[in-house]
């Protein structure tokens, strides 16, 4: 059976989460089995794949955040760790929008939470 790249990195994939400990130890042998065969010319192929199928498998869950400025690194981890779900890595996009003034804006799939300054201040303004 011939294995495609795709079929590769998904069952590195596969493996990997479920036996993290073990992914470096899984890597490896990828690696000393694809140098065997003289296949290294497919690492990149295969590493090109992981991302998509990632998505495919729902083991990364994109996150649209919009800000007024662009968020720093720390910020981007503390809202990484605070959106993390069990099994599934959070992957941000990040948008500027000087428009919302300031905040913050988060969007996942069906929900919005909108913590803009600009969506604040048109409350009040409908409250008064």
């Amino acid at each position: 059976m011939r294995l495609s790249p795709k079929r590769i990195a998904r069952a590195l994939l596969k493996v990997s989460t479920r036996y993290p400990a073990e992914t470096e130890a899984i890597i490896n042998q990828l690696y000393l089995y694809l140098l065997k065969r003289r296949k290294l010319k497919l690492l990149p192929i295969i590493s090109r794949q992981l991302p998509e199928i990632a998505k495919e498998e729902n083991l990364i869950k994109e996150v649209e955040v919009i800000t007024a400025h662009p968020i720093d690194e720390k910020l981007r981890k503390q809202i990484e760790l605070s959106l993390e779900e069990r099994g599934k890595k959070i992957q941000i996009r990040e948008l500027v929008d000087p428009d919302i003034l300031g905040g913050i804006i988060f969007k996942d799939e069906d929900l919005v939470i909108d913590g803009s300054l600009r969506r604040y201040l048109e409350s009040l303004k409908e409250s008064v």
